[in-house]
């Protein structure tokens, strides 16, 4: 399984299943769904945002919002923008109605299943560790260690990616509606993304959305270089006045 063959599918289909790698979930009905909501040329001064942010020192990217604000829908445009530029490492979807998706487990193990087959030399990095590594990692009930031996360690050792001319390529990773997770797990994906990803190498960005949540603002205040919006109720399609943004570290 390539990243282009995995594109292949998903521009014929809409089909974000990877195939090879069990512990993925398959969010293609999430993503379509999404999808049909959106009106066309709306949002944009949002899409221009995250370019911009692709071009900055943020590793995180943080959309919030009130239930219904169109959060979801501007992560499934996102994700097809970048999946057709070869830019997306990893997609992860919460929704309350599968909180067996949802523990932290199951995400990492998912997210690493995509990183095999979108990051270059990720798998080789991963299993490099030997296997007796990696179960340990699954079976202790420690999320650093977890996010150590499944992202931290096999990412700072490969080659940052480049694009055709030579330039760091940067990869964005979703993850839509962190807040859906139940209390105890999403307290230790916040203990992950406060106390982890500050040290992930820089091609990676982190794309989350969630309704405002102030244990997510205060984990991604604290050392994470992040860029963070928050949709109104008012709707200005074009201009950047329905959003304020709350931090930039």
């Amino acid at each position: 399984m390539s990243y282009s063959l995995l594109k292949l599918l998903y521009l014929k289909s809409g089909s974000l299943n990877v195939p090879g790698q069990s512990n993925c979930f398959d969010f293609s009905d999430n993503n379509r769904c999404h999808m049909s909501y959106y009106q066309p040329n709306t949002r944009g001064w949002f899409i221009a945002e995250v370019e911009k942010c692709l071009c900055q020192q943020n590793i995180v990217l943080w959309l919030n919002g009130n239930a219904g604000m169109g959060k979801s829908v501007i992560t499934a445009i996102l994700l097809d923008k970048y999946i057709k530029r070869d830019m997306v490492c990893a997609w992860h979807f919460c929704t309350h109605s599968n909180p067996s998706q949802n523990t932290v487990l199951a995400i990492i193990l998912s997210l690493s299943g995509m990183l095999e087959i979108t990051i270059p030399g990720y798998a080789k990095a991963l299993h490099s560790q030997g296997d007796a590594v990696l179960q340990e990692a699954k079976t202790n009930d420690d999320p650093m260690e977890l996010f150590k031996v499944f992202f931290l360690t096999p990412l700072s050792e490969i080659d940052p990616p480049k694009d055709s001319d030579g330039n760091l390529k940067r990869f964005i990773a979703f993850f839509d509606a962190l807040d859906e997770m139940i209390y105890k797990q999403m307290n230790k994906m916040l203990t992950i993304l406060r106390d982890g990803f500050p040290y992930l190498p820089s091609f990676i960005l982190l794309f989350v959305t969630s309704r405002r949540n102030d244990n997510i603002l205060s984990a991604l205040s604290e050392k994470v270089r992040c860029a963070t919006y928050r949709l109104h109720h008012h709707n200005t399609h074009t201009h950047k006045e329905d959003s304020s943004i709350l931090i930039e570290l």
